[in-house]
């Protein structure tokens, strides 16, 4: 077996378990809400002014817009090669180098907008308010799709690695 072979085999399974990770993680948006729906607590568990909860509301719907776009540019730098990351013996490792830089920026991108889901999850209990629990939920799930792991980087990273 050529080391290109080997490489992109090592490189394949590495994806699928970003996949795995990626996409229980986008699932676990569907056991929130589900649980949130079970629960439905009418005027929310705490006693928090109406007025206070839409305040706390928008403060979260503008971090949750901030946060998008920390994510893009944690993301970007998190997958972007250095000199210093070029490897020239890709079978002194265990893992493929590519695999686990891909599967950082990943991990770190996904967490921050399953945060965003988070945030409706406060407000569901704050006030019971199911349309902000969807909103947010929603525009995590977005954030999610928006920023998935795509194969394509994973080889793109792996080629810069290797030149």
């Amino acid at each position: 077996m050529d080391d290109m072979s080997r490489d992109s085999e090592r490189l394949d399974k590495g994806w699928l378990i970003i996949l795995v990770i990626w996409g229980a993680v986008l699932s676990s948006l569907v056991v929130y809400v589900v649980v949130c729906y079970l629960v439905k607590i009418p005027g929310g568990t705490m006693t928090i002014p109406a007025p206070k909860v839409e305040n706390i509301k928008y403060i979260l719907l503008g971090l949750s817009i901030v946060e998008l776009f920390v994510i893009r540019f944690v993301r970007n730098l998190l997958i972007k090669v250095r000199p210093s990351e070029v490897v020239t013996d890709f079978d002194s490792v265990q893992q493929h180098p590519a695999v686990v830089k891909y599967f950082a920026a990943t991990l770190v991108s996904t967490a921050l907008a399953e945060s965003i889901a988070i945030f409706g999850i406060v407000i569901f209990f704050m006030s019971g308010d199911m349309a902000s629990l969807y909103l947010f939920v929603t525009l995590s799930a977005a954030a999610m799709i928006y920023f998935r792991p795509r194969k394509e980087e994973l080889y793109a990273i792996a080629e810069q690695m290797r030149s």
